[in-house]
């Protein structure tokens, strides 16, 4: 099989397992002549320097001339310990947080 083009793909390291990993599989099975190049990022990379095709990011898009379509939502979740949990104070709205070990 000859791959004739690549799709370049930037996600945020936080989505790579949960949401893109999984659908890549059965992707590449439905279009065999497309070849993924998939980058991961911390920080948002420039679509028109790094010669991307598609970014996918959380947040909301900064005044821009890309076009963004809102692909799901990503809930977020405070962990601790039970160690922890006896020693500090149970934080009930997000400020709480600045006065816990994060």
């Amino acid at each position: 099989m000859i791959v004739k083009d690549s799709l370049r793909i930037v996600v945020h390291m936080k989505l790579r397992c949960l949401r893109i990993a999984p659908i890549l599989p059965k992707f590449l099975k439905n279009h065999p002549d497309i070849g993924i190049h998939l980058q991961l990022e911390e920080q948002q990379t420039s679509l028109y320097t790094d010669n991307i095709d598609v970014s996918i990011r959380i947040g909301e898009l900064k005044d821009s001339l890309l076009i963004a379509t809102h692909l799901g939502d990503v809930e977020r979740v405070i962990c601790d310990s039970p160690e922890y949990q006896s020693q500090h104070r149970e934080p009930l709205k997000p400020t709480d947080l600045k006065y816990h070990n994060c």
